[in-house]
């Protein structure tokens, strides 16, 4: 069980504000101080706690994107 932050809330928030954030936007919003390493670990821990999932897409035939949305239990 992860100990959640007041940003972790946040995070949670604004990703079910939004449905779909990626990771360079909440690293622009949350962690503006931190490197991009910072915000993914965060990311893979609420990922991994079942409070957001991840998606991956194709983007302009060799960028990927990885969009963050919150799971059921994230919203609650």
């Amino acid at each position: 069980m992860v100990e959640l932050t007041e940003r972790d809330y946040q995070v949670l928030w604004y990703a079910w504000q939004s449905r779909y954030i990626s990771a360079r936007q909440l690293n622009r919003l949350f962690w503006p101080d931190a490197g991009d390493r910072a915000t993914r670990l965060r990311l893979e821990t609420l990922t991994h706690a079942h409070l957001l999932n991840s998606a991956t897409f194709r983007v302009l035939s060799e960028s990927v994107r990885t969009l963050y949305y919150p799971t059921l239990a994230g919203n609650r």
